[in-house]
């Protein structure tokens, strides 16, 4: 997932890889601060858990926008090569059906990516 802090001094936004799916997870694994050096002024940051964000990843965003703008052509070529050649109502019907196939998987992806990034923000460690 990608996480990500603000610079204290140029309030640029620090990013950084991380495979923990939670604050509190990533409190229990790591430290409760994590330095991080800004790219944009070489200031060395040091952050607390409740400072750290997640947001959408434009990489899932990306594959699901891929899967739904090819996902369609391709449905449609293999329905008129199968599916027209019968004719009918069931075969509207199905065509349909398998247009409902890529947008679901579109929106599987950007629900799951949303469902991420929320849990990670929402939840904070309880402090001692």
């Amino acid at each position: 997932m990608k996480l990500f802090a603000s610079c204290s001094k140029c309030k640029h936004e620090i990013s950084f890889n991380s495979k923990h799916k939670s604050r509190v997870e990533f409190a229990k694994h790591d430290d409760e601060t994590i330095t991080l050096n800004c790219k944009s002024c070489g200031q060395k940051n040091t952050f607390k858990v409740e400072e750290i964000f997640a947001k959408k990843s434009k990489n899932a965003l990306i594959a699901a926008s891929l899967i739904f703008f090819i996902g369609i052509p391709f449905v449609i070529y293999y329905v008129d090569e199968f599916v027209l050649k019968i004719g009918g109502l069931y075969s509207f019907l199905t065509i349909g059906g398998f247009l409902l196939i890529p947008i679901f998987v579109y929106k599987l992806i950007s629900f799951n990516e949303k469902v991420r990034v929320n849990s990670f923000n929402k939840k904070k460690p309880k402090n001692n």
